[in-house]
C-alpha cells in the first residue's frame, strides 16, 4: 500500500470519542438556541464579518 493511501484510509475512520463530543456540543448549542440564550447568525452576516 502506498503511503498516501494509508494516510487517506486512516482519515476516513471517525474517532468515536470525538464524534460523541461533537454530538454533545451540538445538543448543548441547540438547547441554548431554543432557550433564547444564543441568537442565530445568518450566512450573510458571517460572510460580512470575515470580509473585513
Amino acid at each position: 500500500m502506498h503511503l498516501a493511501e494509508f494516510i487517506f484510509d486512516s482519515l476516513d475512520k471517525p474517532d468515536p470519542e470525538v464524534e460523541q463530543k461533537w454530538i454533545e456540543e451540538s445538543q448543548r448549542r441547540y438547547q441554548a438556541y431554543k432557550e433564547g440564550r444564543i441568537q442565530p447568525v445568518s450566512m450573510n452576516e458571517i460572510r460580512q464579518r470575515y470580509k473585513k
